[in-house]
């Protein structure tokens, strides 16, 4: 049996390029058994440079933290060099994947559910933007920079807590972001944060109310179906989005009023703070009565989701991960939820993408019963800014690759370039060691030397397909000649889509990202 300091490996929440997430039992004296959730970096040879700085960091924005709504954080071991985070266990389901499986049927939370999982969010947002340090009394904000539905856990009790804060901003602590360098998830970013400036506590205000304005309207605010990347990344950065009156009817005038308040593209403009915010919706729940009704939507799905994510055990080495549940952006019909009845599903679109850096939580959340307790501005400005966080992302891939043992062969293969990029088709979440069909790829020897790059992907303990632009091009591995310039990478059918940045005549080797 596998164990982290006092706490014992029972399995396998998810797994990033830096991080495993784990979920253990703690063990005590007559009898005393509790489950938690550990967080650390993963083994030597797939860990990242300076994961162990990001988890120590992440457990200083926790360690200012102690809110009913936010996940608590038990111990930090730090053993040779390596750091773990020991993290209350949330029994239930993320609210990713409740909406999931509400659209399924055509449903979605009521008006007083919204209102009361946003009011808590909030208030975890608050403690945390109003946090101090417990010797000092020093107001030290710290700033979650990822609010999402994957990021807010829903216990079968009804409980509702904000957890990872792996990209957190936190005062006095130094940050790893490199300049014009984008984090955050698709569809839940402020303009600020698309286009690389200050990170403020204004900005998780707008991201929670992206959040709240599509619980009440069923349907997600940035539809990214058959649409490019940086076309998605400008809808962000300059929204555009109507106030909510104008879509449906209901909505109290004062809450309407706060959300196009919160949802003001220039931060300088927004007039409420999560506080602000926490206060009126809670003037429209009964704290009581809306927990109950929320932990009976959850009962009615309770079946649907598997006792564990993973049913090999942790001592016979990886297990294989299944993709993250998609988060459907359908638009169900505004019906109050109650016992699913007897309906096919409707099939569910393509999942969102989480820019940056790698959240574990993200995967746990949609893939696991069990889950952590853990102005508008001109479009060239976004797009110039974009260019530059990918040429920055290619140069820091380029000085923190991990040194490989022993150099592996890898067979160069030219692929011609695709007429336009487009995002990446959603795949089968079952990995398969890929086959040469016809249509995967276009073979081009003649690609000039002066027009292209060689895109190098990992060897991996498994193959896995390689996509580029959208198209399988080969397998992990194996090096590519592409056209030089941007390109969109996805090593595996559950991995993360990578943005790079392909140099004439040179070369770049990625990693894969889950």
């Amino acid at each position: 049996m596998r164990r982290i300091g006092a706490h014992e490996v029972v399995g396998v929440l998810g797994r990033s390029a830096a991080n495993e997430v784990l979920l253990a039992t703690t063990r005590g004296p007559h009898g005393f058994v509790r489950p938690v959730v550990v967080k650390c970096v993963r083994e030597p040879d797939f860990a990242e440079p300076g994961a162990s700085h990001a988890l120590a960091r992440e457990a200083l924005a926790y360690a200012r933290l102690n809110h009913a709504c936010v996940v608590q954080l038990y111990e930090v071991i730090e053993d040779e060099d390596q750091v773990a985070l020991v993290l209350e266990y949330v029994p239930g389901a993320s609210l990713a994947r409740v909406r999931g499986l509400l659209a399924q049927y055509e449903r979605r939370l009521t008006d007083a559910s919204a209102f009361y999982v946003m009011a808590s969010v909030f208030a975890g947002l608050a403690a945390a933007h109003e946090a101090r340090d417990p010797w000092t009394g020093e107001f030290v904000p710290v700033v979650h920079r990822d609010v999402n539905p994957n990021n807010v856990l829903l216990s079968w009790d009804g409980a509702v807590k904000l957890t990872d804060f792996g990209i957190a901003k936190v005062t006095g602590v130094a940050s790893d972001t490199c300049v014009g360098l984008v984090k955050g998830t698709y569809g839940y970013m402020a303009p600020e944060q698309v286009l690389g400036e200050a990170i403020t506590p204004r900005t998780d205000v707008y991201c929670a109310c992206l959040l709240l304005r599509e619980l009440l309207l069923g349907r997600r605010n940035f539809d990214p179906r058959g649409k490019h990347e940086l076309e998605l990344m400008q809808e962000m950065a300059a929204p555009g989005l109507e106030p909510i009156e104008r879509l449906r009817e209901g909505v109290p005038p004062v809450i309407a009023g706060a959300l196009r308040a919160g949802l003001e593209p220039n931060p300088d403009a927004r007039s409420v703070t999560a506080a602000d915010m926490r206060d009126m919706l809670w003037a429209f729940v009964r704290a009581d009565d809306a927990r109950r009704q929320l932990a009976a939507t959850l009962a009615a799905f309770r079946g649907e989701i598997q006792v564990l994510p993973c049913e090999q055990s942790v001592t016979s080495g990886r297990p294989s991960i299944p993709s993250a549940e998609p988060v459907p952006s359908s638009s169900p019909s505004l019906v109050h939820p109650s016992a699913p009845p007897a309906m096919t599903p409707t099939p569910t679109p393509t999942p969102t993408r989480t820019l940056e850096v790698p959240t574990p939580y993200a995967v746990a959340q949609s893939i696991a019963p069990v889950h952590l307790a853990a102005s508008s501005r001109p479009k060239a400005d976004g797009i110039v800014l974009l260019l530059t966080g990918a040429v920055c992302a290619a140069m820091v891939g380029l000085l923190l690759l991990p040194q490989r043992a022993a150099p592996q062969t890898r067979t160069q293969i030219a692929v011609a370039p695709s007429a336009e990029v487009r995002p990446p088709e959603q795949s089968p979440p079952a990995e398969t060691p890929p086959e040469t069909t016809a249509g995967e790829t276009t073979p081009n020897a003649d690609v000039p030397a002066a027009t292209s790059g060689i895109l190098i992907t990992p060897s991996l303990a498994d193959s896995h397909r390689v996509y580029l632009d959208g198209r399988i091009v080969g397998a992990s591995g194996q090096s590519f000649s592409v056209a030089c310039g941007p390109h969109l990478v996805r090593i595996g059918s559950a991995g993360r889509v990578q943005r790079v940045l392909v140099p004439c005549g040179g070369d770049i080797e990625i990693q894969a990202q889950w």
